[in-house]
């Protein structure tokens, strides 16, 4: 037993592995745990946790058979970088919301932008 553990310990590529898998379970903790902060701060409504959870937690379901069949096929380690690749496309997709929404608000409200603004605005309304 000392002797494996010696030699798993010894391998570089089992530590970068280690640290891969490591990095990979901090970002999806952290990015499920900023889910209310999103829900909240982009979208306007702290009730929109429920489906952004679905929609971040959803996909992986039918997409872990695929994956599994996919490292089968064309190995693990590309399949890792594509996987990462796509997660890494979609957080900065959940950075850039942000901006998106501003633009579809401003174009909508644009059209208002020339009536006088009411006396209590909403939280959701065009004039803030």
């Amino acid at each position: 037993m000392k002797l494996r553990h010696r030699t798993v310990e010894g391998t570089i590529r089992f530590r970068i592995l280690l640290f891969v898998f490591m990095l990979i379970v901090v970002v999806i903790s952290v990015t499920l745990a900023g889910l209310p902060y999103i829900a909240d701060q982009f979208l306007g409504t702290e009730s929109a946790i429920t489906t952004l959870f679905v929609c971040v937690m959803g996909p992986l379901m039918p997409a872990m058979p695929a994956w599994r069949h996919a490292a089968r096929r064309m190995g693990k380690k590309y399949c890792l970088m594509a996987a990462l690749t796509l997660f890494t496309t979609g957080a900065l997709g959940v950075v850039a919301l942000r901006a998106v929404t501003e633009a579809i608000r401003l174009e909508i409200c644009a059209p208002y932008s020339s009536l006088p603004e009411p006396a209590s605005p909403s939280r959701n309304s065009c004039h803030k």
